[in-house]
Formats: C-alpha cells, structure tokens, sequence
C-alpha cells in the first residue's frame, strides 16, 4: 500500500486528516476566552476603601462556620488595619483585573500600645492580603506577595510579619516566600520574614 492509498484510508475512517463529514455547530468544541492577566500597581491613598473591603476578604473563615458580617472589620481591633490608609509607613499593591480590584496586599506599621494580631516591633510592618475567591489559585497572591516584598526592600525595611490562622492553606504561600513562624498563640501563626 503506497502512502498515498494509506493517506485516503484514514481519511475515510475519520481517523487522521479532514473529516469525513462535515463539522456542525453542536459538534464544534467552544473555547473559553482567556482570562487577561492581573494588572499590579502601588496602592494610593484614596484607595483605603478598597483596603476595608479586602481586609473583610483576608478573614479566615473556616469550612463548615457562618462568615461574619461585613461591617466586623469596623471593630476597633481590625478598623486600625485600614483606617486613615496611606499614613506614613503604610506600603501596598493591588491586582486589578478588567478594571476591577482582585487582590490586594499591604503593610502597617502598629506601636506597642496599640499593635496587630502579628506585631514584632515598631519597625516590622504587618502585612495583610487577600484575593477574592474567583480570582485565587491563578498566581495574583503570588504577584502581590513578590511586588509588595520588593517594595518594602526598595524603602530599606528589614523585616516584615503576618499573622495567619494555622489551618489557612495560606501558609504554604507565605513559607515559600521565606516567612517562618516565630509564634503561635492561640489558633494562629505569627510569621515573619527578613528583608
């Protein structure tokens, strides 16, 4: 059988080459639009709203428990984490998507008498973020973690903390960039990170 002959063959069987039948829309395989990447850029201080919403996103709520009401993150212990955003020392980047904030990461400074879950020092900012739920597991935590870090660096920050529920699969990100956990009070991990 010479190629030529075999080269039909197939074609007859629908096996390799055109079809043999013509291709109907019902047939036709649709293809998702791709989704463009994440755009990052430097939070502003008119985007402390924006912080407000994320910090609601960046509570862990176990599976299985009621998430809290949006209006908790005005509860003095979690309002210091975004109120009057753009202070000095507060550093972030954002992802946005199609016009839209998808993740945001930042850091804040807090004093000893008034300090966040994963306060260090006066020096050690403490980092929050969070990435809405459709958006995750596309590497924009990644992208936030990575820029927001080499921010920090760029205004000579030394070190910089978090604090993280110890069942958030979160950990798994921060222990790739470098955090280790130096605490662990209560349900949490206090986590940091040399710069």
């Amino acid at each position: 059988m010479t190629t030529t002959s075999l080269a039909r063959r197939l074609r007859a069987t629908g096996r390799r080459g055109a079809p043999t039948e013509p291709q109907t829309a019902d047939r036709c395989r649709t293809l998702e639009p791709m989704t463009p990447p994440a755009a990052f850029v430097p939070l502003a201080p008119s985007d402390g709203l924006a912080v407000r919403r994320f910090l609601y996103l960046a509570i862990f709520v176990p599976e299985g428990v009621d998430a809290p009401a949006p209006s908790i993150v005005d509860h003095p212990d979690l309002r210091k984490y975004w109120q009057g955003w753009g202070r000095r020392g507060d550093v972030g980047v954002g992802a946005r998507r199609n016009g839209e904030w998808v993740g945001m990461a930042w850091t804040r400074l807090f004093t000893p008498d008034a300090p966040g879950y994963g306060y260090r020092s006066p020096l050690t900012p403490e980092l929050s973020m969070a990435v809405a739920a459709k958006h995750r597991n596309q590497g924009i935590g990644s992208g936030l973690l990575k820029r927001l870090l080499e921010e920090l660096r760029g205004q000579a920050v030394t070190a910089v903390s978090l604090s993280v529920d110890q069942r958030n699969v979160a950990v798994r990100l921060y222990e790739r960039f470098g955090f280790r956990i130096v605490a662990s009070p209560a349900s949490d991990h206090v986590m940091e990170r040399a710069l």
